[in-house]
This record gives C-alpha cells, sequence and structure tokens, in this order.
C-alpha cells in the first residue's frame, strides 16, 4: 500500500512520526523515507519537528546513529514487537533494521537535495529549519525548480 501511494505522487514531504505506538512493521514514516529513496522520488525531510524524521536527519547530517531506530529500541519500546516480527519474518515481511541503517547511513545528501530541486544548502537548511514559513519557502523553491526542469 505504502509503494503504491508513494508511486503515486510526485514528491513527499515528511515531517515528525511516531517513533513507537505504531501499527506495522517499523515507523510508518520511516518506511515511506525508505521507500522515496529507492524510488529516488523527491523527498523533503523537516527534520526539526522531531520524531522519526528528525532522527533520520540526524543520520544524514553525519551524526551518531539514533538507538530509536535499531530493532533492540523498538523491541524495548513497542509491546509485542518480537513476536510480530517472528510472524513478519517467517513471511519475508520483517523490519531488517541493519538494512535500515546501512541505507540511510550511505545517503547522498547532494543527491537527495538535487532530486527535490534544490541545493546542498537549502536542503540541509530545510532539515534544521525550526520555522514551519521557512520549511515551506523552501519545499515550494524546490517544487518549483523540478515543475521548470520539466518544460
Amino acid at each position: 500500500m505504502r509503494r503504491e501511494s508513494i508511486y503515486s505522487t510526485h514528491a513527499r514531504i515528511c515531517v515528525g512520526g511516531q517513533l513507537f505506538g505504531y501499527n506495522g512493521k517499523m515507523p510508518g514514516v520511516l518506511e515511506e523515507i525508505l521507500i522515496a529513496i529507492d524510488y529516488n522520488q523527491p523527498i523533503y525531510l523537516l527534520g526539526a519537528f522531531g520524531g522519526v524524521v528528525g532522527e533520520v536527519c540526524k543520520i544524514l547530517n553525519g551524526k551518531l546513529y539514533p538507538e530509536s531506530l535499531t530493532e533492540a529500541w523498538q523491541v524495548g519500546h513497542n509491546e509485542g514487537y518480537v513476536d510480530l516480527q517472528k510472524i513478519a519474518l517467517r513471511h519475508g515481511m520483517h523490519a531488517d533494521y541493519n538494512l535500515v541503517k546501512t541505507v540511510l547511513e550511505c545517503v547522498d545528501v547532494s543527491a537527495i537535495a538535487k532530486n527535490a530541486g534544490l541545493n546542498d544548502d537549502a536542503y540541509l537548511r530545510l532539515m534544521e529549519a525550526p520555522f514551519l514559513d521557512e520549511c515551506l519557502h523552501i519545499v515550494l523553491l524546490g517544487l518549483k525548480n523540478l515543475s521548470d526542469r520539466e518544460f
């Protein structure tokens, strides 16, 4: 379902996201970020508002990998998660947090910025800006740049 939703849109704007208490194999926003990266879809990460997106932005900014994005942390903060992972593993649908870590640590921020129609400085600012109006301005600039490329 998430793959179809992401595939049918032109860009993703991600803000916040539950680190625990979600329904599914991993936090939904995390899964959407990973799929958008896999599809090379323009993605705008507003990291200053915390949550999953904030943790992902820390990684992209070269900070230490957050414990909250590890399987051990998820097990400790989500009741029944061990059982969910066991059942999902039997069907090849489990959350592979080692793969998540590898993907996120290998993301080229310059490539994501360019794909979003932004330069590196603007994208880094987007990931850190605590002002919603500034973030919206940056996102709109990126979308405008993308639309200019298509014509």
